[in-house]
Formats: C-alpha cells, sequence, structure tokens
C-alpha cells in the first residue's frame, strides 16, 4: 500500500488503551469502502500514526 493512496487514517483508544499507549489504527485508501487496513493492539500507538501521517505527507510533496 502506498502513502500516497491513504485517504483515511483512524485511531482508536480506550482509556485504559491511552494509559498503556495502545491502540487500533485503521487505514482506508482511495475508492474502497470501509477500512481496508486494520492493526489492534499497537503498541505507542499515537506515535506510529504520526510517522504514518508524516510519510504521507512526505510522498505527497514529492509527487507535486
Amino acid at each position: 500500500m502506498l502513502y500516497t493512496h491513504i485517504t483515511d487514517l483512524h485511531l482508536a483508544q480506550s482509556f485504559l488503551g491511552r494509559l498503556t499507549r495502545i491502540g487500533t489504527i485503521s487505514i482506508n485508501t482511495a475508492g474502497k469502502d470501509g477500512f481496508e487496513m486494520v492493526m489492534e493492539n499497537i503498541p505507542h500507538a499515537e506515535m506510529v500514526r504520526s510517522i504514518i501521517e508524516s510519510r504521507m505527507i512526505d510522498q505527497q510533496g514529492g509527487r507535486e
């Protein structure tokens, strides 16, 4: 999956998940209904989401 194809990136965390920094990251790409990829119980989920978002931005910048 290319970062440029990602259209929706969602992080879900419960209260306990916020305390332990564990969450679920869901990714959707263009032309698909619902989330195409769901990664559950990801440690440091906020950091992982930030890394994915920064790579999405980097890829978009290289395309223009």
